[in-house]
């Protein structure tokens, strides 16, 4: 009977992976490159094989030192392997989604038991950030997967060290994925040990071999952008990116902003998170458990320290969803008590599931396609796309493009990357413009149309409107 139920559970796991992998790449490529971040990631990979250059990323032909490597360089193999489209610059996000969807139901499992671990794949696949970001160019899906792997890899290592040495690799990729964000594994891994008074941890040779693999993976790249760009490292990774981007960004949110986010959207399972990880904490205060303690720190410490720093972006929380995942598992496996009932629950997640597939898959519905900051995208990026593939075969890539009183990357590279065509500047001052002009003879400024008055009236220039979509116009600016 024991054989009967966990042959029952791998199919339930397969299926599972099944409907993952058709949920997370179906259409994978038909939605246009967005900006911020989308098309940035993308156009720094396609200049890689542009440059031949790995080690500096470029962007717009300059060098650019604000990213961290391992996901730009992910992107610029699926290039070399799929070619430079829509499909292969998301691949390897979708990729490790589905990888992370695996990876949570062998933790739970590993942790609890096969239930949980069921339990929490299911949940991580309905979790709309998650699901949407997956199918996304961007980086936290990735740095999510490698987390988990390296949380993995520490639980592993604390019955036998040698994994340790894999959570040490785990981590240094973590760190190579996206800079100081990466050494959460570290911090979880140390606050857990703290809290269960594993002092002799810290002085164990695999874990402190695994601690030196990490910084022995991660730290060269970032030497070597000192040493080749000494200032402009110091200037936009470290003061810009880190320190300004943490502590003194303008766009302040209050600490509970998180806490908000999430009520907003992780349902349906918010509630059941939550009763979980109150139920647990209150729990472990009475008698520290290692095995729901390692979850409450994942979870409390990515999504306690991001709510300090003032930059917040949702997505930036991402890493907590695998162990948000597996506590509302927990507390969905307790509710249900007996096998009858966990089996009859599992049924009705395939089968909505399978529902789901049916609809996506025979009617104009369609998935999820965002979560994204409004300003960011307001429906230009079809149009941006279209202002570029014109402009490629219109335009040489000497050609001066520039936007008028538009905010610079709210266009910049998603145009770059469909027209290889870089845009050098925003300019708001008219004055400015008629410089410009007067400079280059000629140049193409790409506003948007509430704009188009303004630039038309400006004096002492004669203007030729190229294309126009329902929001962009671009328009050719000579001399008299």
């Amino acid at each position: 009977m024991k054989t009967n139920n966990i042959n029952k559970q791998q199919y339930y796991l397969l299926t599972l992976t099944v409907f993952s992998i058709f949920f997370v790449f179906l259409n994978l490529g038909d939605m246009k490159m967005p900006p911020i971040d989308d098309s940035y990631y993308a156009q720094k990979a396609k200049e890689i094989l542009q440059t031949g250059d790995w080690l500096i990323m470029h962007i717009g032909g300059e060098v650019s030192l604000d990213n961290a490597p391992f996901y730009i360089w992910l992107i610029a193999f699926s290039f070399k392997i799929f070619g430079i489209c829509e499909f292969s610059a998301r691949f390897f996000s979708a990729f490790f989604g589905v990888m992370t969807i695996l990876s949570v139901y062998f933790l739970g499992k590993m942790l609890f038991n096969r239930w949980v671990g069921l339990f929490s794949s299911f949940i991580l696949l309905t979790t709309l950030l998650f699901f949407t970001f997956s199918r996304r160019t961007m980086v936290d899906v990735t740095l999510t997967f490698w987390i988990t792997l390296a949380m993995i890899a520490f639980i592993k290592g604390m019955k036998d060290r040698k994994y340790f040495l894999l959570f040490g690799i785990s981590t240094g990729i973590t760190i190579l994925t996206k800079s100081v964000l990466g050494l959460f594994p570290l911090v979880i891994a140390i606050f857990y040990l703290l809290m269960l008074k594993e002092f002799k941890i810290f002085r164990e040779p695999y874990f402190l071999s695994g601690i030196a693999v990490a910084f022995a993976v991660s730290s060269p790249w970032y030497f070597y952008q000192y040493v080749s760009y000494p200032d402009k490292f110091v200037n936009v990774h470290l003061k810009w990116l880190i320190f300004k981007g943490a502590l003194v960004r303008d766009d302040y949110r209050p600490v509970y902003w998180y806490l908000k986010m999430l009520w907003i959207y992780y349902w349906p399972w918010v509630p059941l998170a939550t009763c979980s990880f109150i139920k647990l904490s209150v729990a472990g205060c009475r008698k520290a458990d290692p095995k729901t303690l390692i979850v409450l720190c994942w979870a409390g410490l990515v999504i306690g320290l991001m709510s300090v720093l003032h930059s917040k972006k949702f997505h930036y929380i991402m890493p907590a969803f695998p162990a948000l995942a597996i506590l509302t598992a927990v507390f969905i496996n307790d509710i249900l008590r007996t096998e009858r009932i966990k089996k009859i629950f599992m049924k009705i997640c395939l089968v909505f599931l399978l529902f789901s597939a049916v609809i996506v898959s025979t009617t104009p519905a369609r998935l999820p396609p965002r979560l994204s900051e409004k300003e960011y995208f307001e429906n230009l990026v079809d149009e941006t796309c279209s202002m570029a593939l014109f402009s490629r075969d219109n335009l040489s890539k000497d050609d001066v493009v520039i936007l008028y009183r538009v905010f610079l990357w709210r266009l910049k590279s998603t145009f770059l990357f469909y027209s290889d065509i870089n845009i050098p500047a925003a300019i708001y001052d008219n004055n400015l413009l008629v410089k410009i002009t007067k400079e280059k003879k000629q140049i193409y400024c790409l506003t948007i149309r509430e704009n188009l008055g303004a630039l038309l009236a400006i004096k002492g220039l004669k203007f030729n409107i190229l294309k126009e979509t329902p929001k962009l116009v671009l328009v050719k600016v000579l001399l008299p």
